[in-house]
């Protein structure tokens, strides 16, 4: 909290006490709070309040802190009435606890965004058993807050530049408001208001003025008050759209849209209040800007307050399956249509299959234009054309005018509803869309497109060239008219003049390509003579080779002014010449430039440049950034260059005005003098080796591969911050002193890929990122191989190092030396990760198996309740060996155990743990999975020591509960570690009480009766039967569930594991195999 505090004096912040009270969940916070609520420095500088008391976050905290003095308005309201001046202050949202309140005046001249909104808290029960839970709140819909108007008036008068007020259940104390004034206010531009009383409504538009009308969501308690209050809204509407599911009916008033002429309309009736008025049932009345919304409900009403007047248009939507009150295969609405009897005369009647089309059109005169929308082709459609054909022989009957009729469907109509439409006594136009036509019939100028589309026709090169791809010459095989259209199509043969193999075959398709731009690529045996004489007609160059004749420099000089080249790229390392000649490139069209020489570039169109040849970079920056003002992407590619007074001065020329993404790679120095910061307005992106200090406003994602303290003096000038990399080759030279924490507040995701480097993680303890939700870390392990064991040149351990030995390198007192150092290198680091999460931790730990390039890998994460419900992958640790290559030859792999990876996440926190195994293989071959829980065999001394670290871990992890285990094939000989440790000590994980075996279906059926993991479950029910039995231990239940291969001894297995659990009368053994 007083970190936030610190925070505030440096810039303005976002009190956000949703977030604080989602995570004290579990504990009374109560004081904490009435501490910040006295120190006022909280909020004087404070960007944005929000408080709803956890309602958007549906948390269920331990106390009630709707109390009033503790986040109640009340404590608001003693803030507002201490300061009174809040300059920072932009956005507030308040809680309203009380059911009539006063607002105190306060001064906030920057604040445009204004939320009240009505608050309670309830008991919350279990579900399933009825057990207090604890508190949470929900926001208060049954009764409305009293205001008295001319305190709202006075309380919003010196908010001058307001522009959003949201004000929830309204309602205007009458007596205390005889003295309100007229106030206007002229940024005022979006007022939404919420209220069951419409004098409320009307008594604050006379007093508050705006320039646009309101968004007024309302109930009136009459229909004649209804239809006098609708009757001025609609005057100028002609549309009327009718969305109704079984027991609701919003009848919504616009004005014909464009999008109404669609074979299925969309209706402009507000989602946002159907779920008000399905949550609210007393609301019947939304007024926005561009439509009226009017509520019924059959149900709770005789009639359906009469249209005003007639309307020229009539559409009958279905509301999505969401808002159905019943499952949206009930059947057709059909009844209930007796209100459209007020409807006197309309022009266009537009109606779907799900509407009873006889009950609609037996209800209004015949339209001038009638529309069916048909999208299942099933008995509903046929219905829906079959009462349309009755309704139009009682017209006929009745001397009335027929409509035109137009049938719209989403599929290919069966010849039983084609027929029936030929049997109109009219004529009827059937409308099928492009989707339900047969691909016979679809034009020759969509199916080329498509086809385009499929050979990458329009795609542009990538960072490492462009690359021809002859699988687009097969399209030509697969018929007759594909090869035609494809024959014909310039586009297609454009982009394969890089597949041509020699001179023939390139005349041959820069003939077929016509007068389109071609794209030019140097990567095959073409004479370059050929392709330099079609340099004029080139949008995209590829260029990666001279030869004796043909020069590039020279060529693009010589061509004069190129203005379809969008795309160059000049990539000569190779080249056997070299070409001095002086590059002078005219290009008004070029956006992208790659370039290893230095030349006088006209291209004011540029967009993306890089420089590939640092030593010319210097004096070609100087020039381009004069003649390309536009460059937004730079970057600078020179991995073999360590001259670091050279990048200071390509640092010093970059014009810093535009750049939004700037990529430098050099190989890097170990200490330089500091740059002086450039500030760089649009910067978003930054990849860098090397310190590039920036000052940007806008700066979102930073990729670095440097000394670890140039990296934080960086991050000072990057507050927008939102994914941080620190790259394999990051270090750390020194120790790290600041005087203050570096706060990265939007910052969302950090990423370490240098392996469980120590000294790279020394920058968590000076990072304050408060909303991370992502964190990934990668350890790198080796393998081995009994062969291997004599092995002359043993690895030594480091407990810095991220490389773990394999064991058959060392002998087992270095074996000791490693684990020890591993071990606590997890430990050490385990405190850090701890407090990226709050409250209760699920712990998913996955065994990977990856075939491209072979590898096999463990992936630890651990989320709390915030991060899962932000999707992202919380505290994620990826440990796997990428040294598999003898495996492929049928050879055994010996994989480093990983039992003291787990201490990284041994936190008292964790209450669930999952494990699970991915399905993968190489070659046939299946990758071996390594046990997450497995201890290293070398000897008795180091099974030991890596026995007792893993105990030691699993006792730190008091508080698991549940287990949730997946077993695979490899399984079945392996067992499950976890399941042996957990039995040889009773007493690890006493609140244990659910536990989950399953199989993984992908991997093939697994042996119930067979496996040695079945024999590892039996004895660890044993044992935590005897444990509960001596009430060492919780009771437990275990639930075998999944497919497995049932042997002929599973029922003595059965029978046996069984008999003991049940007489030792604390663990409840269920079976649901299939």
């Amino acid at each position: 909290m007083y970190t936030i505090k610190g925070r505030a004096a440096d810039k303005p912040l976002n009190l956000d006490i949703d977030r604080l009270v989602a995570g004290s969940r579990g504990r009374d916070l109560s004081r904490i709070f009435d501490a910040v609520w006295s120190d006022t420095e909280f909020f004087t500088k404070a960007r944005r309040w929000s408080s709803t008391l956890g309602c958007d976050n549906k948390v269920v905290t331990q106390e009630n802190y709707a109390f009033n003095g503790t986040l109640g308005f009340d404590a608001w309201k003693r803030v507002m009435e201490f300061e009174e001046n809040f300059p920072s202050l932009t956005s507030l949202t308040l809680p309203l606890t009380h059911r009539s309140f006063s607002l105190p005046v306060i001064q906030a001249d920057n604040l445009v965004f204004l939320q009240l909104i009505p608050v309670r808290v309830r008991r919350y029960f279990d579900k399933v058993r009825p057990v207090y839970k604890g508190w949470q709140p929900e926001f208060d819909i049954e009764d409305d807050r009293s205001y008295g108007l001319a305190n709202l008036t006075e309380f919003l008068a010196p908010l001058s530049n307001l522009e959003t007020l949201i004000i929830a259940h309204l309602s205007i104390d009458i007596e205390e408001d005889t003295n309100s004034t007229q106030t206007h206010f002229s940024k005022l531009l979006d007022v939404r208001i919420s209220s069951e009383d419409t004098t409320s409504i009307s008594m604050m538009q006379a007093c508050i003025v705006t320039p646009l009308d309101w968004n007024i969501t309302t109930r009136t308690r009459s229909d004649e008050e209804l239809k006098l209050l609708t009757a001025s809204k609609v005057a100028h509407y002609d549309t009327v759209t009718i969305d109704r599911a079984f027991r609701i009916v919003f009848v919504t008033f616009s004005t014909w849209a464009v999008e109404y002429d669609g074979a299925n309309s969309r209706s402009p009736l507000d989602l946002n209040f159907v779920h008000e008025a399905v949550t609210d049932r007393r609301l019947n009345l939304h007024v926005a800007r561009d439509h009226v919304t009017v509520v019924w409900r059959p149900g709770n009403s005789r009639a359906f307050p009469p249209f005003m007047r007639s309307f020229d248009n009539l559409l009958i939507n279905r509301l999505p399956p969401s808002f159905e009150t019943q499952p949206p295969d009930s059947g057709r609405l059909q009844r209930d249509w007796d209100f459209l009897g007020d409807l006197d005369y309309v022009q266009r009647v537009k109606l779907n299959e799900d509407c009873c089309i006889d009950a609609v059109l037996r209800h209004i005169r015949p339209p001038k234009r009638l529309s069916l929308y048909c999208f299942s082709g099933g008995s509903r459609s046929g219905g829906a054309i079959g009462e349309l054909g009755t309704m139009i022989e009682k017209w006929k009957g009745s001397q009335h005018d027929i409509p035109i009729i137009t049938i719209s469907v989403d599929i290919c109509l069966p010849p039983s509803l084609r027929n029936s439409t030929i049997q109109f006594p009219m004529q009827v136009n059937v409308e099928e869309r492009a989707a339900s036509c047969s691909w016979a019939h679809t034009p020759d100028e969509v199916v080329t497109y498509i086809l385009l589309l499929a050979s990458d026709a329009f795609r542009t090169g990538t960072a490492k060239g462009f690359v021809a791809d002859r699988s687009s010459m097969r399209l030509r095989e697969v018929c007759s008219r594909w090869n035609s259209l494809l024959n014909g199509s310039p586009w297609y043969w454009r982009t394969l003049l890089g597949c041509a193999a020699d001179e023939d075959g390139w005349v041959a398709m820069l003939e077929k390509t016509g007068v389109v731009p071609v794209v030019i690529s140097t990567g095959n045996y073409v004479p370059l003579k050929l392709q330099a004489d079609a340099i004029s007609r080139a949008e995209q160059a590829y260029l990666t080779r001279h030869d004796t004749g043909t020069k590039w420099n020279s060529v693009l000089s010589n061509a004069g002014s190129l203005p379809l080249l969008t795309t160059l790229q000049l990539s000569r390392r190779l080249a056997v010449g070299h070409d001095d000649n002086a590059l002078r490139l005219d290009a008004p069209n070029l956006r992208e430039l790659s370039i290893d020489c230095d030349g006088h570039v006209m291209a004011p169109a540029l967009r993306s440049l890089k420089i590939t040849n640092v030593n010319s970079a210097l004096a070609l920056l100087s020039r381009v950034f004069q003649t390309c003002p536009h460059i937004t992407d730079l970057y600078i590619d020179a991995p073999s260059c360590n001259n670091k007074q050279l990048w200071q001065d390509i640092y010093s020329t970059i014009a810093p005005e535009n750049i939004e993404y700037l990529t430098v790679s050099f190989m890097g120095w170990t200490s330089a003098p500091p740059l002086p910061a450039k500030i760089m307005p649009k910067l978003r992106t930054l990849r860098t080796s090397v310190p590039t200090p920036t000052l940007s406003p806008m700066i979102e994602r930073l990729d670095v591969n440097q000394n670890i303290i140039d990296v934080l003096q960086m991050l000072r000038g990057m507050p927008t911050l939102k994914t941080l990399t620190l790259g394999a080759q990051t270090y750390c030279a020194g120790e790290l002193q600041l005087e203050s924490p570096v706060t990265l507040p939007l910052c969302t995701r950090i990423d370490f890929l240098q392996g469980l480097y120590l000294h790279a993680f020394d920058i968590l303890d000076v990072l304050h990122v408060p909303r991370v939700t992502a964190l990934n870390l990668h350890y790198f392990m080796r393998t081995g191989r009994e062969q291997d064991s004599g092995s002359q040149n043993p690895q030594k351990s480091d407990k810095t190092s991220s490389q773990a030995p394999s064991s058959e390198h060392i002998s087992n007192l270095s074996a000791l030396r490693s684990i020890r150092g591993l071990h606590k290198l997890s430990s050490t680091i385990r405190e850090k990760l701890r407090a990226f999460l709050c409250g209760p931790v699920e712990l998913f730990i996955t065994t990977i198996a990856i075939s491209s390039p072979p590898a096999v890998g463990v992936v630890y994460s651990a989320r709390d309740k915030l991060v899962k419900n932000s999707g992202e992958s919380g505290v994620r640790l990826t440990a796997y060996w990428n040294e598999l290559k003898w495996q492929l030859r049928g050879e055994q792999p010996l994989l480093i155990p990983l039992a003291h990876v787990l201490s990284t996440f041994a936190w008292p926190s964790v209450t669930r743990v999952t494990l699970t195994h991915s399905t993968g293989g190489c070659g046939g071959i299946p990758l071996v999975h390594p046990d997450p829980f497995a201890t290293i065999d070398t000897s008795a001394s180091v099974i030991s020591l890596d026995s007792d670290n893993l105990r030691e871990d699993l006792r730190l992890m008091s508080s698991v509960y549940t287990l949730t285990i997946s077993v695979s094939r490899s399984t079945e000989s392996t067992g499950i570690a976890l399941m042996r440790t957990l039995a040889s000590s009773p007493t690890l994980w006493p609140c244990l009480t659910h536990v989950v075996i399953t199989t993984n279906t992908l991997g093939g059926c697994v042996s119930l009766s067979r496996g040695t993991w079945w024999r590892d479950v039996r004895e660890f029910a044993c044992s935590r039967a005897a444990g509960a039995f001596y009430q060492r231990t919780a009771g437990l239940q275990l639930v075998i569930e999944g497919a497995f291969c049932l042997g002929s001894r599973m029922a003595a297995d059965y029978f046996e594991l069984e008999g003991v659990l049940i007489s030792a009368g604390s663990v409840v053994f269920e079976c649901t195999c299939t």
